[in-house]
């Protein structure tokens, strides 16, 4: 065992090769001591039998690095292949290639391995900052290919196994935790599971989404993408929104915070209602609009009204007896909008119009009309319209309050065909008398005596029929006889 300052000083033969060999012993021997050299070097090798280890002089020639222990096998260092490691591994970077085994936990910026989480893991890392608190795989190559992060998991019980899994089966967790001053407690998860019955290449999946209410570190399930693609949101907890359950569920439900109001799309259960949107409200929840599968909107009850304005300016509904298009000013107009065929106001007006000018107007007093009012056959109600005759006539109910322009023949007034009211002028148009036959069943008074029967009517004469019924009328005028 031996040290040296490595300089040989001038001296004789004897005393210099003395000088050299203890120089090539502590060269031989590492400068092996229980002491540190005197003398140093950088980069100078040095056993250290006082506690055995191998140590190299740093570059700065300052201090001293430990390489491994003398009395294990290779310096007690993990040989490049096949390498096992026990107890605690400390390091500030790891480089190797091929396979790894770590017998034990792997710490990263600690020597400590929490118990304050689900488990004490195999894998932690610790950090103070974004740089040491973030674990990164990152892919290089020039193709569209990913890195990949993989969870796996079978029934087997030991490594290496590939025993099945089940239905329901765990397959991976994500969890996210938070300290609350004493430890972590948790705060959401994002779990992977088996949504099936697996087979061979059959693994059915599910993903779940769950998080902590406030006052827990429980977290609950709120959204569930399953096997079937659906997604179910809330599950039976109130705020719930379905798309499907994998079962007969097809819509959408949303609840409050104490389940009194939803909407839906489509009824639970019920094939033939697939398609519809309801909306309900209340307490006890009640619908209140529907829109159909067949496009139909609908409000579904009688106190409820379709209103539109800011003010509720416009109401459409229904009472239970009546329906009602409610508002102070009523316009229909073109799809354009750019001309307004009516308007109902406020004061109970009512305005007609064509071609963007009004023509009809109700007022306080009674009806304004612009232009000519016409019956059913064209003619201006405003006039007794004449209809020209040339051989004998029997009157019909559109002759009512027309008057009869007849040359020859005469004219009949039939039983059953005009109302109580209805009036009618027949006009001589000829120079000879022409007879006004009182028809069958009908009673034809004549003003001027009381008599009744059929009555003459003079060249250029005049006369006016006054329906009381169908079966009894009034017959006055010039020329009459």
């Amino acid at each position: 065992m031996a040290t040296h300052d490595y300089s040989l000083a001038n001296a004789t033969g004897a005393q210099f090769r003395s000088d050299l060999n203890n120089a090539l012993a502590a060269i031989a021997s590492n400068n092996s001591n229980a002491t540190d050299p005197a003398t140093t070097f950088a980069f100078q090798w040095y056993v250290d039998t006082g506690d055995n280890k191998l140590k190299i002089r740093n570059g700065a020639n300052n201090a001293y690095i430990d390489v491994g222990d003398v009395t294990a096998a290779n310096l007690g260092l993990a040989p490049l292949a096949g390498a096992t490691f026990t107890g605690t591994v400390n390091g500030t970077s790891f480089v190797g290639s091929g396979n790894s085994s770590i017998g034990g936990r792997l710490l990263i910026n600690t020597t400590t391995a929490r118990t304050d989480v689900s488990t004490t893991a195999q894998l932690q890392l610790e950090g103070t900052d974004f740089g040491t608190s973030t674990f990164s795989i990152v892919r290089n190559s020039n193709d569209a290919g990913r890195p990949t992060f993989v969870f796996g998991k079978t029934r087997g019980t030991s490594t290496g196994a590939v025993t099945a899994v089940s239905n329901n089966d765990s397959l991976g967790v994500i969890e996210f935790l938070g300290s609350d001053g004493t430890d972590l407690n948790r705060a959401a998860f994002i779990s992977a599971e088996v949504d099936g019955t697996p087979g061979t290449d059959d693994m059915p999946g599910a993903l779940t989404f769950s998080t902590s209410a406030d006052g827990s570190n429980s977290p609950t399930e709120r959204l569930r993408i399953n096997s079937s693609g659906e997604v179910i949101v809330g599950g039976s907890q109130n705020g719930e929104i379905y798309l499907g359950n994998g079962t007969n569920q097809r819509g959408i439900f949303t609840f409050d915070g104490t389940g009194s109001e939803f909407l839906d799309i489509g009824i639970k259960g019920t094939q033939s209602q697939y398609g519809h949107i309801r909306f309900n409200t209340g307490t006890t929840p009640t619908e209140r609009v529907r829109i159909t599968s067949t496009g139909n909107v609908s409000i579904q009850n009688d106190s409820g009204k379709f209103t539109a304005g800011a003010g509720d300016d416009l109401l459409l509904y229904h009472d239970g007896s009546q329906s009602y298009i409610a508002g102070d000013d009523i316009r229909i107009t073109n799809k354009a909008v750019s001309e307004t065929m009516a308007k109902f106001l406020a004061d109970g007006t009512v305005e007609l119009n064509h071609n963007d000018s009004k023509k009809f107007e109700t007022t306080s007093t009674g009806i304004t009309v612009t232009g000519i009012i016409v019956d059913r056959l064209g003619g201006d109600i405003r006039r007794a319209i004449q209809s020209t005759k040339t051989s004998a006539y029997t009157l019909v109910e559109e002759d009512t309050g027309r008057h009869i322009y007849i040359s020859t023949g005469g004219v009949t007034v039939p039983n059953g065909i005009f109302n109580a009211g209805a009036m009618v002028t027949i006009v001589n148009n000829s120079g000879s008398n022409q007879t006004i036959t009182q028809g069958s069943s009908m009673t034809m008074y004549n003003t001027a005596d009381a008599t009744t029967g059929n009555r003459t009517l003079a060249g250029r004469g005049v006369c006016t029929i006054l329906f009381a019924s169908s079966s009894q009328s009034y017959i006055s005028g010039a020329g009459l006889s």
